[in-house]
């Protein structure tokens, strides 16, 4: 359905309400769930039944895909999708791993306090716009080294066929009191 929150613990994320303002999730363990799929998506977004989605408070480790997201990703209400304080991290295997895969998706996508780290593909894929464009902003770090992802030499970034749009990477200084900085690091890869 759309508008549904997979929150884990790690964060003070607040959760917006109509009758009572923003209320805190957190138990207050600092730690965050972790999600493993090296067969396939940790996380899986399909707008045409999932737009609106918010994704916060996961660390992610070893998957095929750390979050793949397809479709309209802004619902109904006018909210996108929106990633906070997550760390998709390759387990430093040859296995075929990607952070962030975004297939023929369209809407807004905001990714905050976000961390991509040593991914055998690429860290963020942004491939086709059937469904119309797409607008997103990442900030946070995308960062590979070949000594600590089993060798594989790919591009951080990707992108193809795209057109209109806006896709922003690791732009300006980061939000006031972020606690992951925007960067793009690879040490060797193909770049961008």
């Amino acid at each position: 359905n759309e508008n549904q929150y997979l929150v884990g613990d790690g964060l003070g994320f607040r959760l917006p309400t109509l009758c009572c303002g923003p209320i805190g999730l957190s138990t207050g363990s600092g730690l965050s769930p972790l999600l493993s799929n090296p067969a396939g998506d940790s996380i899986s977004i399909d707008g045409a039944i999932a737009a609106g989605a918010t994704v916060a408070g996961v660390d992610i480790i070893g998957s095929r895909t750390g979050i793949y997201a397809t479709g309209p990703l802004t619902s109904a209400a006018g909210r996108g999708l929106t990633v906070q304080n997550v760390s998709i991290t390759g387990n430093g295997t040859t296995a075929a791993q990607a952070g962030v895969y975004m297939e023929n998706a369209s809407g807004k996508a905001v990714f905050t306090e976000t961390a991509i780290t040593n991914m055998t593909t690429a860290g963020l894929t942004v491939v086709g716009t059937a469904a119309g464009p797409l607008d997103l902003d990442y900030q946070g770090t995308i960062t590979s080294d070949t000594a600590l992802n089993g060798g594989a030499v790919s591009p951080i970034v990707y992108i193809a066929d795209t057109t209109g749009g806006t896709i922003n990477v690791a732009t300006g200084g980061g939000a006031a009191g972020a606690t992951v900085p925007n960067q793009i690091s690879d040490t060797g890869g193909s770049g961008i």
